[in-house]
């Protein structure tokens, strides 16, 4: 069997992202971050999160323009 994501819980990544868990439940809802639904649990996977974070991310501007 194929080794299996460690799954994070809505606490860890609140905490991670330091942000409310109201917060991460709303982004959830509107499906605006990636998620695992599991039963009535909502687990995350890291490197899916890790990603996420990543795409959110806004480059700066070429800092040589005058």
């Amino acid at each position: 069997m194929a080794d299996l994501p460690k799954l994070l819980s809505i606490q860890q990544v609140a905490e991670a992202l330091n942000i409310a868990k109201i917060t991460l439940y709303k982004m959830v809802s509107a499906k605006r971050i990636p998620f695992v639904k599991l039963g009535s649990r909502v687990l995350f996977e890291p490197e899916k999160i890790a990603a996420w974070i990543e795409e959110q991310s806004i480059r700066p501007l070429n800092s040589n323009r005058r």
